[in-house]
């Protein structure tokens, strides 16, 4: 089955209740099919578990419990940040000890500490004006929120090398190192 050719807004917009829930077991049949199929999340996707954006754009909202994960998408998905910190500090010569300051993105506490571990950062030099969980996490805005808050510290402090991470959706991350001029 196929969506009248119209975009996915406009259809919302116009479609009736039955035409919209229709098309909400479409997207949750193409979007977890595959999830369901590997074990990794149970529940039953509906239209009720679906979030439509005004500009078209489909979020799950409630899906269960997660049954399993596999390990090794576990794994990768917790270093994803780590990763990214290493890359760069092999592209530009440096050890994590060459950061007078460091932001870590927390969209959740644990992750920053994970980071912090594995990295081998000294905990007084994190988030030091706070991190997402104090100050806020702004959905496709994190990146400039952790800069600006980077900056602005090592500015108060009269420092002159920061680092900056986050995770993104999907186990993507990145990383950048800032150095006053």
């Amino acid at each position: 089955e196929r969506l009248p050719g119209v975009s996915l807004p406009e259809f919302i917009a116009t479609a009736d209740r039955a035409a919209r829930q229709k098309a909400g077991e479409m997207l949750a049949e193409l979007y977890y099919r595959s999830a369901f199929q590997h074990r990794f999340l149970h529940g039953d996707p509906h239209p009720g578990n679906f979030l439509f954006e005004p500009d078209g754009t489909v979020g799950l909202i409630d899906f269960g419990c997660v049954k399993r994960l596999d390990e090794y998408f576990m794994a990768d998905y917790a270093r994803c940040a780590i990763a990214a910190v290493d890359g760069l500090m092999r592209k530009e010569g440096k050890a994590i000890g060459d950061y007078e300051l460091v932001e870590v993105n927390e969209a959740f506490a644990v992750q920053a500490i994970a980071d912090m571990r594995a990295l081998g950062l000294d905990e007084d030099l994190i988030n030091v004006h706070g991190g997402a969980v104090a100050l806020g996490h702004p959905i496709g805005a994190s990146g400039t929120r952790i800069l600006v808050t980077l900056l602005q510290a090592m500015q108060h402090r009269g420092l002159g090398t920061g680092l900056a991470t986050l995770c993104l959706g999907g186990g993507n991350a990145v990383a950048l190192s800032v150095e006053k001029a």
